[in-house]
């Protein structure tokens, strides 16, 4: 039953023993209740018949034996699914935000992580680099947890709770007072923040979730691209677009560093400057090709080539602090040949050993690095 919920982007929690059950049959936020008949320890239509006499208390239906209720999940509008659909509030995910969850970067199954989240009262914290989609995330947490109230957006300044307890959605955490978020926590306040920094409030008992950068995650780029366009062209009204392979090889070489909002504003602008059927590189304008060519960046006016790596590389070098993961000369190092090398294979059409010629190494250099970087997956050319 999860995993068809699940699917269906409908925000549930299991349990399995009757304090717990009750407890949520109780709850506010309840509006169906599947509760076994086999389970010890109470009697199920007597839960049924307590949960008839609360006021605006949820429907329950007890559910006897295992092939009947599954039949019903998978029967398309019938039975148990079709209950649990109707009990979905308003604000439940569409098939577009859950498409895009999917390939978030936070699990194989996020909208049943993020209604485990939903269904606490703890507070969570969405940390990763700026455009990684942190508000829609919370947008999506707010809608699976169906309280019926709209989610308050802060905006950078201090937030005070208020009022009424509501959900409210705070962008910049690492500016909040963690004295007023407690107090916001203790009145029953819903709240989500975001930051870019894994720890920004020491004390305040987060749930933290991570959002990892788009250039991390290849697979989804591509998917993201694809649900970009496919949504928007139908917004607009206009008929299916295709990405050629040109096209493919420059978003992949592209490090993206404002992650699924550069990506997305690029798909519009895409829409929006391109009419053809087939979208191909020769077909951009040139103020939306230089956004993907590096070499396109250099221009007169900005000097040698040195200058103008030394000025994408500053704010590299000021943020970034050892760790685990990689040094700082490898990062720099292979991100140079992500962005380098699929160009260089799209200039000599895929042709593996011009490309070596023209970059003046070895062959076998040169395969070695596409495939540790990953670019062999991509289909970026042939061996001879």
């Amino acid at each position: 039953m999860s995993s068809v919920l699940a699917a269906e982007g409908i925000a549930h929690l299991s349990v399995a023993d009757w304090p717990t059950t009750c407890a949520r049959t109780c709850g506010a936020t309840t509006r169906l209740v599947l509760v076994d008949a086999a389970l010890p320890a109470l009697d199920a239509e007597l839960l049924a018949r307590l949960a008839a006499s609360l006021r605006n208390g949820p429907t329950v239906r007890v559910v006897r034996g295992t092939a009947p209720p599954l039949t019903a999940l998978s029967g398309g509008d019938r039975g148990l699914l079709r209950l649990a659909r109707e009990a979905t509030p308003r604000e439940a995910l569409d098939p577009f935000q859950r498409r895009l969850l999917r390939h978030a970067g936070i699990g194989s199954a996020p909208t049943t992580l993020l209604a485990r989240l939903a269904s606490s009262p703890l507070p969570v914290l969405l940390h990763g680099e700026r455009g990684t989609g942190k508000a829609r995330v919370a947008r999506a947490l707010h809608a699976l947890r169906g309280i019926g109230q709209p989610l308050v957006e802060g905006g950078d300044g201090r937030w005070e709770p208020h009022g009424a307890p509501g959900a409210v959605y705070l962008p910049a955490a690492h500016l909040q007072d963690p004295a007023a978020l407690r107090a916001g926590i203790a009145a029953g306040w819903r709240i989500v923040a975001g930051a870019r920094s894994e720890d920004p409030l020491p004390g305040v008992p987060f749930v933290r979730l991570a959002l990892p950068p788009l250039r991390d995650r290849p697979d989804d780029l591509r998917a993201l691209t694809l649900a970009y366009l496919e949504h928007h062209a139908a917004l607009l009204g206009l008929p299916r677009r295709r990405l050629d392979r040109g096209m493919w090889t420059l978003i992949h070489a592209h490090p993206w560093p404002d992650n699924q909002r550069e990506l997305e504003q690029f798909v519009l602008d895409l829409l929006a400057t391109v009419n053809d059927p087939v979208i191909r590189v020769a077909s951009l304008p040139p103020a939306v090709r230089s956004r993907l060519e590096p070499h396109a960046a250099v221009t007169p006016d900005l000097g040698s080539f040195e200058e103008v790596v030394r000025a994408r590389l500053t704010t590299v070098v000021e943020r970034w602090e050892p760790g685990p993961g990689p040094a700082l000369y490898d990062h720099v190092v292979d991100g140079v040949d992500r962005a380098l090398l699929p160009l260089v294979l799209l200039r000599t059409e895929g042709n593996r050993k011009r490309a070596a010629a023209l970059l003046g190494m070895a062959r076998n250099t040169l395969q070695a690095r596409i495939e540790r970087l990953g670019l062999a997956a991509r289909g970026n050319g042939t061996a001879d």
